[in-house]
């Protein structure tokens, strides 16, 4: 048995062992990760996540102190968690609350 042969069996038992990596690889990969429904809170501060649809995720931060809601959403084009809205979620001391009518009652 020369080099050569030496070498070509080490090269064919390295390539096998690689493909049989790269399968395993495949066959093995974990699915996507999905972080909806999930909330935590700190401080002043309540986060909490909803899914929008079957790919897109939304992110609510609420600032207690300032009484502010932000919505956030990745937007896949820019690569970039981006803000959706800004609401201000701030009780009106004095007012009455809304009365909304129920379809199909009358008073």
């Amino acid at each position: 048995m020369n080099s050569r042969d030496l070498a070509i069996g080490i090269l064919s038992v390295t390539a096998a062992i690689l493909f049989v990596g790269l399968i395993a690889i495949h066959v093995f990969s974990p699915g996507a990760a999905y972080g909806y429904a999930q909330n935590a809170s700190g401080g002043d501060y309540v986060v909490t996540t909803a899914q929008f649809d079957g790919v897109t995720e939304l992110l609510y931060v609420l600032d207690a102190s300032v009484e502010q809601m932000n919505v956030y959403v990745f937007s896949l084009p820019a690569g970039r968690v981006e803000l959706l809205r800004s609401l201000d979620v701030r009780r009106r001391q004095g007012a009455p609350a809304e009365r909304r009518p129920v379809p199909g009652r009358t008073k």
